[in-house]
């Protein structure tokens, strides 16, 4: 029989080959049932939360909830929302939830806490449109991944080659929703009003950067004058920015402004560009036009003494 006896500090240590044999066998069945066992915790350089699924399905691993609130507010214990704080979590949804997410770092049954990634890097699925984009931010009614954009909250570190559904690692919390981009018109926005156009993503200096077309919204009416449409041309360089709503928006409203009067000595009339200015771009200018209306005054500039 094998002597599985303790020994006493100071005591001769002698091992039987049985009990040596004995040893040597757990230990090998321990090594094995540690290589079929349950995985480890997946690695990230990022910070994990506690998180509430009230989506109201259970979320897979590396599955992606959108943010709401916290589960005690401190209204609701003061005392629990500063020692054992959790993030409260729906489905994702368009309009709220892109760049305020959480990547599950664990599977999180409907109305259980689990744990899951808020910034840092971490793996996750992207329904990738195309193998160009290097961002990605929710998928709008799906918790299993999110979709590659042209810019996005989540930067793209790696994705497997092609479109689809793809593994990739990710580093979230990467903050490209308040950046500003830049883009050509794909043809020349006319008189409307369009509901939405499309941008071809430049640098400052109107290069191609080889990104993908952005459609953004619009909904201008810019005027016809003397025959003459004003148009924002293809080479206009626009400023645009994602909203919260999901969406592209263009910065800018327009403001009509006009150019230097000019006086026509044949006709004796005066004449008088003008165009839209949207602050970084404008539209094209018109043809000279006949001032036709005008404001009198008395005799004198007013600044030297005369009166309207």
């Amino acid at each position: 029989m094998t002597d599985f006896s303790k020994v006493l500090p100071g005591d001769a240590l002698e091992l039987p080959a049985s009990t040596y044999n004995a040893m040597i066998d757990a230990a090998r069945a321990n090594q094995s049932s540690a290589t079929v066992g349950p995985s480890p915790r997946p690695r990230s350089t990022g910070q994990t939360v506690l998180v509430k699924n009230s989506s109201g399905a259970d979320v897979i691993q590396y599955g992606v909830l959108g943010i709401d609130s916290v589960v005690f507010t401190p209204t609701d214990d003061l005392q629990e929302f500063k020692n054992g704080w959790a993030l409260d979590c729906s489905g994702p949804t368009a309009g709220t939830h892109e760049g305020v997410f959480v990547v599950c770092a664990e599977p999180i049954a409907n109305g259980a806490i689990g744990r899951g990634w808020v910034n840092g890097t971490c793996v996750v699925q992207i329904d990738v449109l195309d193998a160009g984009h290097q961002f990605a931010d929710i998928t709008d009614g799906d918790d299993s991944q999110l979709t590659s954009a042209t810019y996005g909250s989540a930067r793209i570190l790696y994705a497997e080659a092609g479109t689809g559904t793809k593994w990739a690692v990710v580093r979230l919390d990467n903050g490209a929703l308040t950046e500003i981009r830049l883009g050509k018109p794909t043809e020349a926005y006319t008189t409307g009003p369009h509901a939405t156009f499309t941008l071809d993503p430049c640098d400052a200096a109107g290069t191609d950067n080889g990104e993908a077309n952005v459609t953004v919204q619009a909904g201008w009416t810019l005027p016809t004058v003397d025959d003459t449409a004003l148009t924002i041309p293809v080479t206009a360089i626009i400023p645009f920015r994602l909203a919260a709503d999901g969406k592209w928006y263009v910065l800018g409203q327009p403001v009509q402004d006009y150019g230097e009067v000019t006086y026509n000595t044949t006709s004796h009339k005066l004449f008088q560009t003008t165009w839209y200015e949207f602050g970084w771009f404008r539209t094209t200018i018109s043809d000279p036009q006949e001032i036709t209306t005008a404001v009198s005054c008395d005799v004198g500039d007013p600044i030297d003494g005369g009166t309207d």
